[in-house]
């Protein structure tokens, strides 16, 4: 996943959709910014929203499966196979995409998860830089976290669902214009994830470096504030 040296590229991905209004709300932004995406989504969700998953693809996103449940102990025992195959069945039935690519509910992929996964053909993304809109910090926060750790080829996670539940996203909505101009000033390139490109892997250090980031910039800014 190495541009050329003149280029500056970056990757937006989206997790946990698709999830009404906001994966909507997300595509038109995305559209009025002229800036592609790849959007990971939950089994259950494309069952919930089958119109949505079909709005992403035709926009010209690219699509990867994020289980079907997001349920944690299913992430923790490294039992996601077989509800990946179905959640990448269901993205084939309504979008007509065989993806490859994968990321595992909260980046933990267990080892024997990745092997099986990479044996039968996927790509297992996780990400370089988290905006940690996951839980709705103000839109100011969700912006000034990301664009403050940019740098070319990263990946960047953001979301326009909570795992399965159809929990608010306003503020990743309000701050994703704000972090698309300003990677637009500053000469980014929107990119695609795809199948069998290099790409950082998920740990238990990778999460918790971010959350212990996260949360002291988090602290920085409500005092601040």
């Amino acid at each position: 996943m190495e541009s050329h040296p003149l280029e500056k590229n970056i990757y937006l991905t989206f997790d946990d959709g698709p999830n009404e209004p906001y994966t909507s709300q997300v595509l038109d932004i995305l559209s009025a910014k002229g800036a592609k995406a790849t959007f990971f989504v939950c089994g259950k969700n494309i069952e919930q929203n089958p119109e949505s998953i079909k709005k992403i693809v035709e926009a010209g996103h690219a699509i990867g499966a994020h289980s079907y449940s997001h349920n944690p102990w299913k992430v923790i025992a490294g039992n996601l196979f077989d509800e990946t195959e179905y959640t990448r069945e269901l993205i084939k039935k309504y979008t007509g995409v065989d993806t490859r690519i994968y990321r595992s509910p909260w980046g933990i992929t267990m080892p024997w998860l990745n092997r099986k996964l990479k044996q039968n053909g996927y790509s297992v993304f996780h990400w370089n830089i988290m905006s940690f809109d996951w839980w709705q910090p103000s839109a100011e926060y969700i912006a000034d976290h990301t664009l403050k750790r940019i740098f070319s080829d990263a990946i960047i996670l953001l979301h326009d669902g909570d795992q399965t539940q159809n929990g608010s996203r306003n503020n990743t909505i309000k701050a994703l214009p704000v972090i698309l101009t300003e990677l637009s000033a500053k000469n980014y390139k929107f990119k695609l994830l795809e199948a069998g490109q290099n790409c950082p892997t998920g740990s238990f250090t990778n999460i918790f470096i971010d959350i212990l980031i996260g949360g002291v910039r988090f602290l920085k800014y409500w005092i601040v504030s």
